[in-house]
């Protein structure tokens, strides 16, 4: 896949690690994108749930994105459930 390189004006898309395929957390990586306002290198990712969405690569190899929200979502469900079984919300 050629992205470009330093002289053909697509800043950051010389040399890079294509994620394409990879798996991160939830987040399946579906393809390369433009880079974001800030020049920061962005994929095009579809969640497990079905969302599609870009995000930053760093979020993704660091591990600070790992779903579109729905983990998150999830995990809080989760934690009021629990908290709810043990009574913490009767007077």
């Amino acid at each position: 896949m050629d992205m470009g390189n330093r002289n053909s004006g697509r800043r950051g898309w010389g040399k890079y690690e294509d994620l394409s395929g990879q798996r991160f957390g939830r987040w399946t990586v579906l393809k390369r994108v433009e880079n974001n306002q800030w020049e920061q290198m962005m994929y095009l990712c579809e969640c497990d749930c079905g969302w599609v969405g870009r995000t930053q690569a760093k979020a993704l190899r660091s591990g600070i994105s790992k779903s579109c929200g729905c983990l998150k979502n999830e995990l809080a469900a989760k934690r009021i459930k629990k908290l709810w079984a043990e009574g913490a919300f009767t007077k």
